[in-house]
């Protein structure tokens, strides 16, 4: 896992495996985070916010910059991580190819090109518990918007999915991002209500369910902070034979998303 700028294993060591979902086969094992892993990371993402700090004091065209380097690595490693993504969820490669990866590649410069455009007034620390569905996206989803708004980020994938978010977390480290604005938890559901219930987070975003949201939002009330739910069913878009389908894998790329980094 990805706390501080280093990775590390669990404290208490235990760890989980990933599956390939087309035949079974074990991809990986990653360590399943506990309450103490989980305080470590939202400490680190804390300071990484604090008053002095790199994150606190870069200036917006700084933010822009390291999106657009994470923007390059992730198309220079594209073919890596539609491979890691296709293993990890099951999804055909080549659409995580020509479609997950240019699209997250897109998101990080989109929200590069609005770092310097929002109110400088971040939210803080960010936890974030992503579902099991598109692995690579929904991690680019989460940071890239809550990283333009100068947050930090402590972000859970889903555990069936671990593998994507780990490879982002990579890239963001090599590009030059400072230790502790984003960390990756791996873990269970565990993991993730320690996050939503420590009292270093500033803000919860989840995607999944409506019943994990309920769930999600009812703990989240016990300590009054912001809550994101993105719940429901699937949204499935429909290009008719006249339509543009390159326009239709793009897809807008609101300003919603970063707005909701903000206070």
């Amino acid at each position: 896992m990805l706390i501080d700028g280093r990775w590390v294993d669990a404290v208490g060591g235990d760890r989980f495996p990933t599956v390939d979902p087309e035949c079974g086969v074990e991809l990986a094992t990653v360590p399943q985070a506990r309450s103490a892993d989980v305080d470590l990371a939202v400490r680190a993402a804390g300071r990484a916010v604090r008053a002095g700090s790199p994150w606190r004091t870069m200036a917006a065209a700084g933010r822009g910059r390291l999106l657009r380097r994470i923007s390059d690595l992730v198309l220079e490693n594209g073919e890596e991580l539609a491979l890691v993504a296709s293993m990890d969820d099951g999804r055909p490669v080549t659409f995580a190819r020509y479609a997950d990866v240019p699209m997250a590649a897109q998101l990080f410069r989109h929200m590069a090109d609005r770092a310097d455009r929002v109110v400088r007034a971040p939210i803080g620390v960010v936890g974030q518990i992503l579902p099991r569905h598109s692995p690579l996206l929904m991690a680019v989803w989460r940071l890239a918007p809550a990283l333009a708004a100068g947050c930090a980020v402590v972000l859970k994938p889903a555990g069936d999915t671990p593998l994507p978010a780990l490879w982002i977390a990579e890239l963001v480290q090599q590009a030059g991002v400072p230790d502790g604005v984003v960390n990756v938890l791996t873990g269970d559901h565990h993991t993730g209500r320690a996050l939503i219930t420590h009292q270093g987070v500033d803000a919860v975003a989840f995607t999944g369910s409506a019943e994990t949201g309920q769930a999600i939002a009812t703990l989240a009330a016990a300590h009054p902070r912001p809550v994101l739910l993105e719940v429901g069913g699937n949204a499935p878009d429909v290009v008719h034979g006249g339509g543009d389908l390159a326009h239709a894998l793009a897809g807008p790329m609101g300003d919603e998303l970063l707005r909701d980094y903000l206070r």
